[in-house]
């Protein structure tokens, strides 16, 4: 195995890495989906509205 991927070796840090994929992918996807709703259904293509909402994604989650 390459040294560049010895980590994956354990099998913990596979499973870790797996769940964060599969996490992180759904999160952008919800992120991208959230965003064509409010552009083309909420707001009749409102880039303002699009900015709002964008920048309202960076906030810390409690």
């Amino acid at each position: 195995m390459s040294a560049t991927f010895r980590s994956l070796a354990v099998p913990n840090y596979r499973l870790w890495f797996g769940g964060a994929l599969v996490s992180n992918t759904g999160t952008w996807m919800q992120s991208t989906a959230q965003d064509w709703v409010v552009l083309t259904q909420l707001t009749n293509h409102n880039a303002t509205a699009l900015g709002v909402t964008m920048a309202l994604q960076f906030l810390p989650r409690s």
